[in-house]
Formats: C-alpha cells, sequence, structure tokens
C-alpha cells in the first residue's frame, strides 16, 4: 500500500472505509487488524507499517486470509479448551522441570485445590506420596522417556496429605520436529475398585 495516496498496490481493487482508517493507523507507525469484505466473501486482515533504513515510514503490507478460516481456527482451540476443561478425570500439563504449567478443574476437585495458583510451577511429584518418589524416578519416569508413554496404577497424594488409587497415564509431548517439551498426565480416581478388589480376594 502506498500510504500517501491510499492506493492498493494489487490485482485487485475495491473501496471500504475501514482501508482508510487502517491507512491512517499505519501511517502513525502502528500495524492494525480488522476485517474486509471483497466480492461477498470476508477477509481477516493486518496491515502492518514499513520502514526504510533510515526508519522513515515508507509503506505498509497487507496481509488477509478468509475470514471463515480463522473463525475455524477458534472453533477448534474453543473445543480444544472445552474438551480439556470439561473432561471428567483430572488433566496436567508439566514442562520438561515436571513444573506444572497447565491443569483442569477436575485436577483441582480431585486432588483438593481451591484455584489455579496453588498448583502451577509446583514439581510434578508433589502429586504422589513421598514413599512412591523412588519408585518413580528410577522406574516409571525412564519408561516414559523411553517409550513416550506410560500407563498403569499409582497412588496419588491430595494437597491435605491423603492418598488414593489411581488410574494414570503419562504422554510425552513433542513440537512440530519432534522435539519433547513437556508431558501430559491424565488420572482417575479408582479406590473405590481397588478396595472392591482387595474385599473379594480376602
Amino acid at each position: 500500500v502506498d500510504l500517501c495516496s491510499a492506493r492498493l498496490i494489487a490485482p485487485v481493487s475495491y473501496t471500504h472505509l475501514d482501508v482508510y482508517k487502517r491507512q491512517e493507523q499505519a501511517l502513525s507507525g502502528t500495524s492494525s487488524h480488522g476485517q474486509l469484505s471483497l466480492n461477498d466473501q470476508v477477509f481477516a486482515t493486518t496491515v502492518v507499517p514499513l520502514h526504510d533504513e533510515n526508519g522513515t515510514l515508507i509503506g505498509g503490507m497487507g496481509l488477509s486470509r478468509l475470514s471463515s478460516d480463522v473463525d475455524k481456527q477458534r472453533q477448534q482451540l474453543e473445543l480444544y479448551q472445552a474438551i480439556v476443561e470439561q473432561a471428567p478425570y483430572s488433566i496436567v500439563i508439566t514442562d520438561l522441570q515436571r513444573r506444572l504449567s497447565l491443569v483442569n478443574q477436575a485436577h483441582l476437585n480431585l486432588y483438593n485445590y481451591e484455584s489455579l495458583e496453588q498448583v502451577l510451577d509446583a514439581d510434578g511429584f508433589q502429586l504422589a506420596p513421598e514413599e512412591d518418589l523412588e519408585h518413580i524416578k528410577q522406574e516409571i519416569a525412564p519408561a516414559v522417556m523411553k517409550y513416550g508413554i506410560w500407563q498403569g496404577h499409582l497412588r496419588a497424594q491430595r494437597r491435605d496429605g491423603s492418598s488414593f488409587w489411581s488410574d494414570q497415564t503419562v504422554k510425552i509431548l513433542t513440537n512440530h520436529a519432534g522435539q519433547p517439551i513437556g508431558s501430559a498426565s491424565f488420572a482417575k480416581d479408582i479406590s473405590i475398585e481397588v478396595e472392591a478388589l482387595s474385599l473379594i480376594h480376602i
């Protein structure tokens, strides 16, 4: 975009009041975001100011994509968020240093925490009784790193120090290059099932 004349340097042309509003914003040296209509289609657009080597504003670059694509991505993100938040079992995301970076409401309820702030950045090992940590460190953690996933039964520890049996799955999370970036743990309380089995075997 030639900011002095608001002329669009592109193989299409259209007139929209928002173009001029965004031209003024780009002239101030800041990026702007919005939507434009073109041929009965709505585009999500961004106008970025361009500067020469001396820092002088010389024009702007417009980026656009169909708004329907943006809406679809937003809906997908909302769906993923709803799945995590409304899942009936505990979900915990940790970084490579085992620090808790995200938990859902089911986790807070299961472990008797009142807020997210009480668990964020805490060591993931605090979710297990101290007497079980050696087993976790020596057997389970290496298995997770070797195979990328582990599933089994573990004792878990609530905020008040009480413990319960849980069915857990731990999965290594990777980026687009396949490099580990953290882990996800999924857990549910199976204390009733364990107690029932113990009564059967008495």
